[in-house]
């Protein structure tokens, strides 16, 4: 059957069909190709539109005792007024960690359209240098003032010394208490040597 083709064309025929499928057979490549990308666009579009596709509900645990949800949720409005799909969530988890009170965060998209944010808090164990406070770890953070809860031992010495310090402070306390009197913080000098303050 090809033959026959071939015969009612004719050798010019045949060598101009060549030509012509030589010659349109990359452009019609190249539509296909640029239709799917005009196409893949403007579905991009779309669904980062945030009138589109919003985030619909955020979920947020671990908020309680120092970060309250309010504040959570005020952190992330420049990033969910970007709708679901186009809400960076990096950016999201950047600007929750600006309060220090954050000690990690983990952000989550969760179809179709909810947001989930788990938080866990410093745990502060004693006041360092005055307006800093010391967690469980041993690092040093420094929230907002009237943020810190009263109560807690004040302790002071040397950079890097928290740890130690922290240390020889749980030491006298337990020798003090026994002699009836209250340990309320520590002060460790250059050389060492400690000031104690009785509650």
């Amino acid at each position: 059957m090809a033959a026959m083709a071939s015969r009612r064309r004719g050798p010019l025929g045949s060598v101009l069909w060549n030509m012509l499928v030589q010659a349109v057979w990359p452009l019609f490549i190249l539509a296909v190709v640029a239709g799917a990308g005009w196409g893949g666009q403007k579905l991009w579009r779309v669904w980062t539109d945030p009138t589109y596709w919003p985030v619909g509900e955020v979920i947020i645990n671990g908020a309680g005792n120092y970060v309250d949800e309010a504040s959570v949720r005020l952190a992330l409005e420049p990033e969910m007024e970007k709708g679901f799909l186009g809400m960076d969530l990096y950016a999201a988890r950047e600007s929750l960690m600006t309060n220090a009170w954050i000690a990690q965060a983990v952000l989550a998209r969760e179809w179709p359209n909810r947001v989930r944010v788990d938080i866990v808090e410093q745990v502060p164990l004693a006041l360092w240098q005055g307006d800093q406070v010391m967690n469980i770890q041993g690092e040093v953070f420094r929230p907002v003032l009237d943020s810190i809860p009263d109560g807690l031992p004040v302790l002071a010495g040397a950079e890097g010394r928290q740890w130690a310090v922290w240390e020889r402070f749980n030491t006298l306390v337990d020798v003090l208490n026994d002699s009836g009197l209250q340990l309320a913080g520590v002060k460790e000098d250059e050389r060492g040597s400690l000031d104690l303050f009785l509650a």
